[in-house]
């Protein structure tokens, strides 16, 4: 495994803790958090 295909890894795992923590806080709060829009221009861009 190479440098970069580890970094590819660690990004998607980082994403999908990410979306689980998203997923909960909305489910909690029932609304969009500003965590919530920042995670998202994060991983769009």
């Amino acid at each position: 495994m190479n440098k970069n295909e580890k970094k590819d890894v660690t990004r998607i795992y980082i994403f999908y803790e990410g979306m689980k923590w998203i997923v909960l806080m909305s489910h909690r709060y029932k609304k969009r958090t500003h965590m919530e829009s920042f995670v998202f221009v994060l991983f769009e861009s």
